[in-house]
C-alpha cells in the first residue's frame, strides 16, 4: 500500500509539471494534482495504520491458506485505494472507479469512460497508464519470481498465456 501511495504521489508531481508545461484544459485540470495528492495521503495513512497495528504481532506459520488470503486482501485493497483518484478527480461513482482501477491493474484495458482524453485530467490519465504498467509488471513478477517457488509449472503457464503458432 505504501508503494501504491508512492505511485500516486509521483503522479501528482508529474501531473503538476504537465499542467504547467501544457495548454490549460478548462474544466479538466482545474484542481491540479490535489485529488491525486489527497488519494496518496489517504492510502499512505491506511498503510501506516496497518503497519503499526501489525508491528507487535507474534510471528506465525505462513502457509498456502495465508498466502491466498494475503493475495486476496492485496487485490481488494489495491482496487479500493487505487480507485480514490477516479472518485476524487473525475467524480466517478465508486463502482465505476473500482472497475477502472481493477481493469488497469489486470491490464485488460476495459473502461467505463466514454472519451478518455476529454473526460480525465492529465494527472488521472497518467495514473490510469501507471495502473496498466504496474499490472503488467505484476504479471512478470508472478511468472518469474513467485510461480517457480510454488512448484507451479511456469513453462506450461507461460505457453498457455503467450500467443503464437500452434500445431492444431
Amino acid at each position: 500500500m505504501l508503494g501504491l501511495a508512492g505511485a500516486m504521489a509521483l503522479c501528482a508531481l508529474a501531473g503538476e509539471a504537465l499542467n504547467r508545461l501544457g495548454e490549460p484544459r478548462p474544466g479538466l485540470d482545474e484542481h491540479g494534482p490535489l485529488p491525486m495528492a489527497a488519494s496518496a495521503l489517504v492510502t499512505a495513512m491506511a498503510a501506516g495504520t496497518a503497519w503499526l497495528w501489525s508491528r507487535g504481532a507474534p510471528e506465525a506459520h505462513f502457509g498456502r491458506k495465508h498466502a491466498a488470503l494475503t493475495v486476496a486482501a492485496i487485490w481488494i485493497g489495491t482496487g479500493l485505494f487505487g480507485s480514490l483518484p477516479f472518485v476524487f478527480d473525475a467524480g466517478l461513482s465508486p463502482a465505476d472507479a473500482i472497475f477502472e482501477t481493477v481493469s488497469g491493474f489486470t491490464t485488460t484495458g476495459a473502461t467505463v469512460v466514454t472519451s478518455i482524453e476529454t473526460q480525465l485530467s492529465r494527472t488521472l490519465l497518467l495514473w490510469r497508464s501507471l495502473t496498466q504498467w504496474l499490472g503488467g509488471m505484476g504479471i512478470v513478477v508472478l511468472f518469474v519470481a513467485v510461480m517457480p517457488n510454488l512448484g507451479v509449472g511456469s513453462k506450461h503457464l507461460f505457453r498457455s498465456e503467450v500467443p503464437g503458432p500452434t500445431a492444431d
